[in-house]
């Protein structure tokens, strides 16, 4: 599309398994620099700096994906930024960075470098996640199921009714990465060459219930441990009201310790706000 052509930085926006990678890869494929290299950086990884490196001295041309661009370190986006702000215009190669948050809050926050973000969204591309684009999971099956039956060496020709019904009312949690690894596992399955419910087994149901009964147990545990011990201090006041503090305070707590003590994603983590966030820690303190 448009965005290929353009030859500016750009920022892709998805939640994990939304096609952030292959669509960064599109856009170099039909771009004017196709015939150079696509390099890709994790930001994530412990080479970054040294990449971020290189690509200020300008020795790196063609594409730069920055994969988890959030996960750079200050002194890297104040590098980056500074390159972006001295060869502005002139650089050897196209930055197009990606990330499953919204920098936009983290930058005003400072916890991103805001002249970084400006240099890099110049055009923003949203990836929305295949829970909130149903319509695109045939389509999307169709092509799944061409390039599988290349890799497998075998036609599959398409999938039962029922298996479309459960496709279109499961919620798709790693998006299209979980819809091509239960296509894979079900192709590779069928007798046929068309996936029938049991050629899904409980690749669907699985996830759901794995995920609740680790929860669950792990929640349940905690609870009896903090009930226990409320009702053996046997004080005044709600053993209830007492309990769902210590096991709010403790799910904080987990998910400070998960983000390495990042406010704002442990805040998204938790689907509540930084300053409900902020209050449950202090009260833990």
């Amino acid at each position: 599309g448009r965005l290929a052509t353009l030859d500016v930085s750009a920022l892709v926006v998805g939640e994990r398994g939304t096609g952030k990678r292959s669509i960064v890869a599109a856009i170099h494929e039909n771009s004017a620099r196709r015939n150079q290299p696509l390099t890709l950086i994790d930001c994530h990884g412990p080479e970054a700096g040294a990449e971020i490196q290189r690509l200020c001295e300008l020795k790196i041309v063609g594409t730069v994906h920055l994969v988890h661009v959030e996960a750079l370190v200050t002194r890297d986006q104040l590098r980056l930024a500074a390159c972006l702000r001295e060869h502005a215009g002139q650089l050897p190669m196209r930055l197009i960075a990606s990330t499953e948050m919204d920098l936009g809050p983290l930058a005003e926050q400072g916890e991103f470098d805001r002249e970084l973000f400006d240099e890099l969204a110049v055009i923003t591309l949203r990836l929305p996640p295949l829970r909130e684009r149903r319509d695109d999971i045939m389509p999307l099956v169709e092509v799944l199921l061409r390039r599988l039956s290349r890799e497998i060496g075998r036609p599959i020709q398409g999938i039962d009714p029922a298996v479309a019904k459960l496709f279109r009312g499961h919620s798709w949690p790693a998006n299209i990465s979980e819809l091509a690894s239960v296509l894979r596992r079900a192709g590779i399955l069928s007798a046929t060459g068309v996936i029938t419910p049991d050629d899904l087994g409980d690749s669907l149901t699985a996830r759901r219930q794995s995920v609740r009964r680790t929860g669950d147990s792990a929640l349940a545990k905690a609870t009896r441990e903090a009930l226990r011990e409320r009702l053996a201090a046997a004080g005044e006041g709600s053993p209830y009201h007492d309990v769902v503090g210590i096991v709010e305070e403790t799910m904080v707590a987990e998910a400070l310790d998960i983000t390495g003590g990042n406010q704002v994603k442990a805040a998204e983590l938790l689907g509540v706000n930084r300053t409900t966030l902020r209050k449950r820690a202090q009260s833990g303190d």
